[in-house]
């Protein structure tokens, strides 16, 4: 699966939607609310803030978790 990381260390999957050459982003850990876009020029938007226990660079450490 692609990831994106923005200037501020947030990754993001793409979640399948595009309009008017907009595409649209989810973080990539499970359970944040947090999203994004990619405007036609090629930069990241932010959308919907990112949930509390969300941090930079945290969705390794997640991935991780789940195998142990």
């Amino acid at each position: 699966m692609n990831r994106i990381e923005d200037d501020k260390g947030y990754f993001y999957k793409f979640n399948g939607s595009e309009r008017k050459g907009v595409r649209y982003l989810t973080c990539y850990q499970q359970f944040c609310k947090g999203s994004a876009s990619i405007r036609q020029n090629g930069y990241i938007v932010s959308g919907k803030d990112h949930s509390p226990n969300c941090s930079p660079n945290n969705a390794d450490d997640e991935r991780l978790n789940e195998k142990i």
